[in-house]
């Protein structure tokens, strides 16, 4: 079962730039069915916000996104 990226993505939009935001990785589950890794969570986030100009890494049982001041939210 794969990641459901559109709806990630449309969720990462409405966060707003210059700002650090912690997501636990059970905030994740709505975006796919069974089971995953931090890494493959990590990966996905990064996937949906390739055009968002972000930093995304994890620590412990979050993962962390910054959007930079440059988003390109609207693409």
């Amino acid at each position: 079962m794969g990641w459901r990226y559109r709806h990630l993505r449309s969720e990462l939009k409405k966060l707003e730039p210059r700002r650090t935001y912690a997501i636990p990785l059970s905030a994740l589950r709505p975006f796919k069915r069974g089971d995953f890794t931090a890494r493959e969570a990590v990966n996905a986030v990064r996937r949906a916000a390739r055009n968002m100009n972000a930093e995304v890494y994890v620590r412990g049982e979050k993962i962390y996104i910054r959007l930079r001041p440059s988003c390109a939210c609207n693409v």
